[in-house]
């Protein structure tokens, strides 16, 4: 997980558990290629700098934005429930519900087992009705 923050906020990111912390540096460290971290978090005033970022970070789904949370004046919030395990999910104009169910150092058993805890929850209902018009 990277955080965009300075001074207070940067303190606030490092003491919940954030793993890489700073503001241009990073900027110009995602520039050179380097993209080893699969949550972006950042403080608004720090959009300035990571709005530059668009045509990378945004492709790969990585663009801080505030309607996610990921754009926040509670940076210690956002941390920790992204540690946590904080999923987004969206679905496409034809009701296909994409969702990312690990990250990228997870190994195949963790994979499966988080697919399996998101597929519970999902109404029995709407999978029979799915079925049905298919």
């Amino acid at each position: 997980m990277l955080v965009f923050a300075a001074g207070d906020k940067a303190t606030e990111a490092k003491d919940a558990g954030a793993d890489y912390i700073g503001g241009e540096e990073l900027v110009e460290k995602i520039n050179g290629g380097w993209l080893d971290f699969d949550v972006c978090i950042t403080t608004p005033d720090m959009m300035k700098h990571v709005g530059k970022l668009g045509k990378i970070l945004g492709p790969r789904k990585l663009m801080p934005n505030p309607k996610s949370g990921t754009v926040t004046m509670d940076i210690e919030k956002a941390v920790k429930d992204s540690k946590r395990g904080r999923v987004e999910y969206r679905t496409d104009k034809n009701g296909v519900i994409h969702s990312p169910v690990g990250r990228v150092s997870f190994d195949i058993e963790k994979l499966l087992e988080n697919y399996s805890a998101w597929w519970k929850p999902l109404p029995r209902q709407n999978l029979q009705q799915l079925k049905e018009n298919t």
